[in-house]
């Protein structure tokens, strides 16, 4: 994976990108366009928000299982299907 001061100097030419770290070791993305704005985490290029101008904010799920996780003391992944 790329220094975030290396893909700072990439993305610093856009005038609708900038990098921020909200927690050590946990770097973002953030997207402040006219049409929109987003979020997206560094670790696993989750989408954390997004939200198109005066709307509400927005996540796209697929319309499969869309959130596998363990449950504490479980080897097994349990399937869940989230709403919005």
């Amino acid at each position: 994976m790329q220094s975030l001061d290396s893909l700072r100097r990439i993305i610093s030419p856009s005038p609708y990108l900038a990098i921020a770290e909200p927690a050590s070791g946990w770097p973002i993305v953030q997207v402040a366009h006219p049409a929109a704005t987003a979020t997206l985490a560094l670790h696993g290029a989750h989408l954390m928000s997004w939200q198109l101008t005066d709307a509400k904010t927005v996540i796209y799920t697929s319309p499969g299982p869309d959130l596998v996780t363990h449950l504490p003391g479980e080897s097994s992944p349990l399937l869940a299907r989230i709403s919005l």
